[in-house]
């Protein structure tokens, strides 16, 4: 794979298991891919992220041209077309006072919200979760503006 200078690496922490007594539908795990343009053609990801569902926050590391950056992610709704959650930057706790709320697609690719030549489409891992409810969409956010909760998915 070609290094654009986008390396993922991946950290995961245990924190917490997801909330409430049923967690079957917080077992698996959402494979987002990385691009550096709008095609998002398999093969040609810069990186990708095996998100652990069972996590409350799920945070990982990446090198981007050379400085280490922390991420982590929370609030995760799920359905077969589209994974929403809540990203903290700069942070593998999902503790920061500037989160962006945030969807990832599987049939379409959406540039990152940051403006950076950096796009993410869903790979894998929404199969058996159910359709979104008609007229659904993922709460999304201005860089910085999304929701301060932290919880499991739903």
């Amino acid at each position: 794979m070609k290094n654009v200078g986008i390396i993922l690496s991946f950290f995961m922490f245990f924190l917490f298991g997801c909330g409430g007594d049923d967690t079957t539908e917080c077992i698996g795990t959402i494979t987002i891919g990385f691009y550096q343009d709008s095609e998002c053609l398999s093969g040609t990801e810069v990186a990708t992220i095996d998100v652990d569902l069972s996590q409350t926050c799920f945070g990982w590391t990446r090198n981007n041209n050379g400085t280490t950056q922390s991420n982590s992610m929370t609030n995760f709704q799920l359905y077969r077309d589209r994974f929403c959650y809540t990203q903290h930057v700069g942070s593998l706790l999902c503790d920061t006072q500037m989160p962006t709320d945030k969807v990832a697609k599987l049939s379409e690719c959406l540039q990152e919200p940051t403006g950076e030549n950096l796009w993410a489409k869903v790979i894998s891992g929404l199969d058996n979760f159910p359709d979104a409810p008609s007229g659904f969409a993922c709460p999304i956010s201005l860089v910085g503006q999304g929701s301060q909760e932290v919880n499991g998915c739903k």
